[in-house]
């Protein structure tokens, strides 16, 4: 072969090379995850969802005047995607939804043709006299589809819809594709060429999905009643506690009152009682940030470590169910809850902090007896008798002397002018309290 021909047949093959791509149609494959279902379109087929922003050009080129409207519609009927076609200039919707029906055939070509019949026969009926259709079976590879042709002439206006669908893994699927005063026959090339070109990655198996929906359910059922198991049983205790507050806060009203009667035959007889312990604190934000810190999170330490193991249980227990909204809205009302308490936690120590600064003095001045002890420095002497106690805590560099479930005094443990222990184990001792 002569230099002259190699020259030909190398220009011949750089053409081949130039011209071929751009004679042969490329491909590209779309997944529909949820329904296990692939379909590949040409490439230059325009693909749009629900989550395509509203002012992507895509919309104008698909010949969508109003994108929002389109984009609301889309999500009420389950339009999974919009398919555009320019060579044939033919808008597709791929459309999905379970309903009692689909459920029940799970797939279509589960159903015998007497009951594949049946069911088309059954799928649409005409409204009025204005509209016509037909219905038929249309063959695929991998299941059938059924050809809706849909015709409307009223009012002079003339509207012509054609479907192709099919029921798989349990979902109602269909290409849905219309137009309005078409002066021509729809051309119908584009959605059979997606219905060809429509590929199943899996059928599922009725019984066994079946099965794990039954699961679910009990799994559910059993989570509820176990919730509400809880809340019944926390109702009672609740209860028997209120009950046991109410005697205990008789008994304290009446030792009070006896207190009180006793203090004021010992003023009367200028009686003077005897310190025991004496604390100095100076009250700051700081001591009053750190108090209610340790009340809101590690006086409840247990409680909240309950709380949240309840609350992983439930949510393994909807997630393994394919409850994930259920999952989603627990999650946000765990986060509001926290920012609620978080929330008002900061309001009270701002209140706080702000009505110490408008005392007199910022320093609190405890003297402890054998029967009571008084508050002075902050606000005019008052006198709390031990039986008002309910708990003592210790924390950090603090001692807590709890007169209800939220209010307490601060002591400072550097502020005492005997041996801490000591004085813990007085207190104790006197106030009963744990």
């Amino acid at each position: 072969m002569n230099k002259s021909r190699l020259k030909y047949l190398f220009l011949l093959i750089m053409l081949v090379f130039v011209f071929y791509p751009s004679t042969q149609v490329q491909a590209k494959v779309h997944s529909f995850q949820n329904l296990s279902m692939e379909v590949t379109l040409k490439e230059d087929t325009l693909l749009l969802t629900s989550e395509t922003p509203s002012n992507d050009p895509l919309w104008a080129e698909a010949k969508i005047s109003d994108p929002s409207a389109e984009i609301k519609t889309m999500k009420q009927m389950g339009v999974q995607a919009l398919l555009y076609d320019p060579s044939t200039a033919t808008t597709v919707r791929v459309l999905s939804k379970q309903t009692t029906d689909s459920r029940k055939i799970f797939h279509l070509s589960l159903l015998s043709k007497e009951e594949l019949t049946t069911f088309l026969n059954s799928l649409f009926t005409a409204p009025d006299e204005n509209t016509t259709y037909s219905m038929e079976q249309y063959p695929q590879s991998e299941i059938p589809f059924y050809h809706l042709s849909i015709q409307v002439a009223k009012a002079g206006t003339e509207y012509s819809e054609v479907i192709y669908g099919t029921i798989a893994n349990g979902y109602s699927i269909s290409y849905d594709s219309y137009v309005t005063n078409s002066q021509e026959p729809m051309n119908e090339a584009f959605l059979k060429e997606l219905v060809a070109d429509t590929h199943f990655t899996e059928f599922q198996d009725k019984a066994e999905v079946e099965r794990e929906q039954r699961s679910a359910t009990t799994t559910l059922i059993i989570a509820f009643a176990v919730l509400l198991g809880i809340i019944i049983v926390w109702i009672i205790i609740r209860r028997r506690i209120n009950q046991k507050q109410k005697l205990v806060k008789k008994q304290k009203s009446e030792a009070l009152a006896h207190f009180f009667t006793v203090q004021r035959q010992r003023e009367e007889q200028e009686i003077k009682d005897v310190s025991v312990f004496i604390n100095r604190t100076t009250y700051s934000e700081e001591v009053i940030k750190t108090f209610y810190t340790y009340n809101l999170l590690w006086k409840h330490l247990k409680l909240w470590i309950v709380t949240a193991i309840v609350f992983l249980v439930f949510l393994v227990s909807f997630y393994t169910s394919n409850s994930i909204w259920i999952c989603i809205i627990a999650i946000v009302a765990l986060i509001v809850f926290i920012y609620v308490q978080y929330f008002q936690a900061e309001k009270v120590i701002i209140r706080e902090t702000k009505a110490y600064k408008s005392n007199k003095s910022n320093q609190a001045v405890f003297t402890f007896y054998d029967d009571y002890y008084t508050l002075s420095g902050l606000q005019s002497s008052s006198k709390y008798p031990y039986l008002q106690i309910t708990e003592v805590k210790e924390y950090k560099d603090y001692i807590y002397l709890y007169l209800g479930s939220d209010r307490a005094h601060y002591l400072k443990k550097d502020g005492f002018d005997q041996d801490v222990p000591k004085f813990l184990n007085y207190i104790k001792e006197h106030s009963k309290a744990k």
